[in-house]
């Protein structure tokens, strides 16, 4: 009956739901349905302006979010913060989900910055997410670039 439902309605709350369950099917199911007709846009955002990629990155669901990506997700979509799934991979150090981001990011694009001027690296250094700085850095990242206060990650 729930697929039933999906494929007639779709919801933004099943594809977040589905993106932190790490279910990259039924989130490409109720995103395009069974017979490829669109269902519920894959940007669809929250009352705080998180996608199906947002909540992937902060789950760290690496399935997910390649599912989202394949769907053409915006991976540079702000929340109301202004951060993008990368800057919530970074800060959750979720590198397999950053580097499938990453993969589909510009290297320029990896100095994306939110409200206060931070970028994902600075989200990584904030939370100690050292891995993900690591990663970062390894892809590119510039570790000079100053946040609204000038501070540098």
């Amino acid at each position: 009956e729930e697929e039933k439902q999906l494929e007639i309605k779709g919801s933004w709350k099943s594809i977040h739901d589905y993106a932190r369950d790490n279910d990259g099917k039924r989130l490409a199911d109720a995103v395009e349905g069974r017979n490829g007709a669109i269902l519920s846009s894959i940007d669809a955002q929250t009352d705080t302006g998180w996608s199906a990629l947002h909540v992937a990155a902060m789950h760290k669901s690496a399935l997910a979010t390649a599912s989202a990506i394949e769907l053409r997700g915006d991976i540079f979509l702000q929340d109301c913060t202004g951060r993008s799934p990368l800057h919530d991979a970074a800060a959750n150090n979720a590198v397999e989900v950053l580097s499938h981001l990453v993969a589909k990011a510009k290297r320029g694009n990896l100095q994306a910055r939110d409200k206060l001027g931070n970028t994902p690296l600075h989200a990584a250094a904030r939370a100690g997410a050292w891995d993900a700085c690591r990663y970062l850095l390894a892809a590119g990242a510039d570790s000079k670039v100053a946040n609204a206060r000038g501070h540098t990650p």
